[in-house]
């Protein structure tokens, strides 16, 4: 497109570009240039290509990447400055710009070689005497050489392979081997296969294997394949598993399924994710994957357990009988993975009540590895039939005076599959309404320290009572003896105060002594204030608040199925304290993402409260709510929340009013009152607001509101980021603006502005 062919706010805003990349100091010629690169302004280039010879060398550096943004350039003026610039950057950008020319794609060009000469010239490197006119220490030419390496491979034909195979036979540099192995590999695949076949050390293997990689060819896909299944090197598996399910290459779906059985976790990893990607995990047979699984090598049978769980297929009666069989393996992984399947594929027969009961004894037995247990207390959820003995062990397991807070959780999450059995829901309901003062958060504070008589007794009585029973405790971690620690020193009168003493009396005797003991005395004293730090670190970690029954219930009901858990949390509502709200409204707006907000309607009169008169934290839950209830009236307390003295809470209603935005057509919002608001926002002191704010205002399409829209963009870097796609509805209004205020502009803002305008050009 000729410039007589750009409207007349495109060529405004091109020539004010123009102005600042030949006018401007350096910075205003970099981010120009930029632009003029992202825009794609090719008649620009007579003033790209004068700044290559710019005294700033980042001048030279932009205007080069620009010129290979565009495809275009001076081939001499970027052959002189790869050759001959002092600097090592600005040789490199030029390279890369050359071998970005769209004439390298016309066979005739007469430039065409010239390039290909250059980047050959300097791929053979440089003679022992000769700097390529380089003054730095650093050896920049050794990344010309590499580079040049790269990009002559980019359009080199059969003819280089000589010098690529002499430049081998050099013994270079690891980075520069790997070039010419992917060179060989694009050129000469012959060459490629018969150096694997000379058994090559594990490095070079794996550079061979890697650069094969990249060649698309079908008969890199076999050597590929036999790299997978002959070689014995874990990152050469990977390679080749990587490489053949990123080609799609399903006609190895088998081969890459038999890797699941390989000796490393990480090629099993690997070869999980390629069945994955290449989406043929229901293709392959369910009875070849019992027979894999079956087998006596097989090292990853909790994977093809998975597998098999997950297969459409019914598993037969044969492989339901091994199963039964892993019940009392050693391995609970195994155990559980087995189990998964009876309890899914398996009838009510012996089979299933052998993985019940097995579920259940290791769900139990406190000896289990915590997160294993914490697994099979998942998998009880999934024994229908076998739900009203459950309760009675669930009510076991969540007791809180001797079950760790993720048990519990485990033990809800597993509930809430029976959520539509009453027994369960009796059991819920009298959970989530609980006004049992043991069935909330219990505050440790140990820190203070009561001196009465009264409290030293039972002090002394703890300490009596509980030495011999502390005294066998067998320590298995360090949170188990900071635990101890710290119940023993619950134990001592007054620890805290000993401790300070003893400092007091350290710190008294280090004043006593001489001037010349006074970087001694400084180093102690500080090793008293680091040790003050440690301890209270330690405290806080040892001492972490254990969350009650009733929070857990409240929020495994998030994914309850059932329509039980919506009428329950908003009667729990009632009397609520703030902590408790923020874990009902949070709660219930995931609820409403997965079920919809049909039977959430009635929660209107306690928003409203808490958007009035609640906390901060209180607030944000609310809206995350209020998001999710498309109604005028949880709009109105949206826009409320928009204008809260907090600034978490008006994000969190920024967002709140973009998912209403979504949903809603502009007909049915009040857009006077969002437009007010959201015009209130961009001059927000919150770098947040104004970058929800932007593209939200921007929606509403509203050419008035333009200036405040730029204005907004060009000082805050946050919300520029994201102007330019929202401002299309006004692009040329915003463009005619950016021209005429471009040459005013100062330093940072007019460096957005810049780019704005190059991001608005290019749209």
């Amino acid at each position: 497109m000729s410039s007589q062919q750009y409207p007349v706010s495109h060529q405004e805003a091109y020539q004010a570009l123009v102005n600042l990349l030949e006018q401007g100091d350096e910075a205003q010629s970099c981010y120009s240039a930029k632009a003029i690169a992202e825009a794609q302004y090719q008649e620009a280039l007579p003033q790209l290509n004068q700044c290559l010879y710019h005294p700033d060398t980042d001048v030279v550096i932009d205007a080069t990447k620009a010129l290979g943004d565009l495809g275009l350039g001076d081939v001499s003026s970027l052959i002189d400055v790869a050759k001959n610039h002092p600097d090592g950057d600005a040789r490199h950008e030029a390279l890369i710009t050359l071998s970005k020319q769209t004439l390298l794609n016309d066979a005739s060009h007469p430039e065409k070689q010239r390039i290909i000469d250059l980047f050959e010239a300097m791929a053979k490197g440089r003679v022992p005497d000769d700097a390529w006119g380089m003054t730095n220490d650093w050896d920049e030419w050794w990344d010309l050489q590499l580079l040049a390496v790269q990009l002559f491979a980019q359009v080199a034909t059969t003819d280089a392979i000589p010098l690529f195979k002499e430049l081998l036979a050099t013994d270079p540099e690891p980075e520069l081997e790997m070039a010419l192995y992917n060179a060989l590999a694009q050129l000469d695949l012959e060459y490629c296969q018969s150096l694997l076949e000379a058994s090559p050390s594990l490095t070079q293997a794996r550079k061979i294997t890697k650069a094969i990689s990249l060649n698309p060819s079908p008969k890199a896909n076999v050597l590929l394949f036999k790299q997978m299944n002959q070689s014995q090197d874990v990152e050469i598996k990977i390679i080749g598993i990587k490489a053949l399910a990123q080609r799609n290459s399903k006609d190895y779906q088998w081969d890459l399924a038999n890797q699941l059985c390989d000796n490393s976790n990480r090629v099993q990893t690997c070869a999980l994710e390629a069945l994955k990607q290449l989406d043929v995990l229901d293709d392959i047979s369910l009875a070849n994957l019992e027979s894999l699984a079956q087998r006596e090598q097989s090292h990853n049978l909790s994977s093809l357990l998975g597998l098999i769980d997950q297969h459409p297929q019914q598993v037969s009666p044969s492989f339901l009988d091994w199963l039964t069989s892993l019940m009392q393996h050693k391995s609970h992984t195994l155990t559980l993975g087995a189990a998964r399947i009876l309890a899914h594929k398996a009838g009510e027969d012996e089979a299933y009540q052998a993985a019940f009961e097995r579920s259940l004894e290791l769900a139990k037995n406190p000896e289990t590895p915590i997160a294993i247990r914490i697994e099979f207390i998942h998998l009880l959820g999934q024994f229908q039939a076998s739900s009203a003995p459950l309760l009675t062990e669930f009510r076991t397991l969540l007791d809180e005076k001797h079950h760790d807070v993720m048990i519990r959780q485990a033990c809800f999450e597993a509930i809430r599959h029976f959520a539509h059995l009453p027994s369960y829901q009796t059991f819920l309901e009298s959970q989530v309404l609980s006004s049992n003062p043991d069935n909330q958060r219990i505050p440790l504070d140990t820190d203070k320290a009561d001196n009465s008589e009264e409290t030293d007794n039972t002090q002394k009585s703890l300490c009596q009572q509980k030495e011999e029973e502390d005294n066998k405790i067998q320590v298995s971690s360090t949170l188990a003896a900071i635990a101890q620690s710290n119940q023993a020193d619950l134990s001592q009168p007054n620890p805290v105060q000993r401790d300070q003493d003893h400092e007091r009396n350290i710190n008294n005797m280090l004043l006593e002594l001489e001037e010349d003991f006074n970087d001694y005395s400084d180093i102690v004293s500080g090793h008293f204030q680091a040790s003050g730090k440690l301890d209270l670190n330690r405290r806080k970690i040892a001492k972490r608040a254990q969350i009650s029954n009733q929070i857990l219930a409240i929020r495994s009901l998030a994914k309850c199925p059932y329509d039980f858990a919506a009428p329950l949390l908003i009667e729990a509502l009632t009397g609520a304290d703030p902590e408790l709200q923020i874990e009902l409204f949070n709660t219930m707006a995931r609820l409403g993402e997965k079920q919809g907000t049909s039977l959430l309607k009635n929660t209107f009169a306690a928003l409203a409260n808490v958007m009035y008169q609640g906390g901060s934290l209180t607030k944000q839950a609310a809206t995350r709510l209020l998001g999710q209830l498309r109604s005028r009236q949880s709009l109105t307390l949206i826009l409320l929340g928009i204008e809260d003295e907090d600034e978490h809470v008006r994000i969190c209603s920024l967002q709140a009013l973009k998912l209403h935005m979504d949903v809603k057509p502009s007909a049915l919002l009040p857009l006077l009152e969002i437009q007010r608001s959201l015009q209130t926002c961009l001059a927000d002191s919150a770098g947040g607001v104004r970058k929800l704010a932007l593209p939200l205002l921007a929606r509403l399409e509203q050419e008035e509101d333009v200036v405040s829209l730029i204005e907004c963009a060009i000082h805050d870097e946050e919300s520029q980021s994201i102007a330019a796609k929202n401002l299309d509805f006004a692009k040329e209004k915003s463009l005619s603006l950016l021209a005429k205020k471009l040459p005013e502009l100062e330093n940072q803002a007019q460096y957005l502005a810049i780019q704005l305008t190059g991001q608005l050009l290019a749209r």
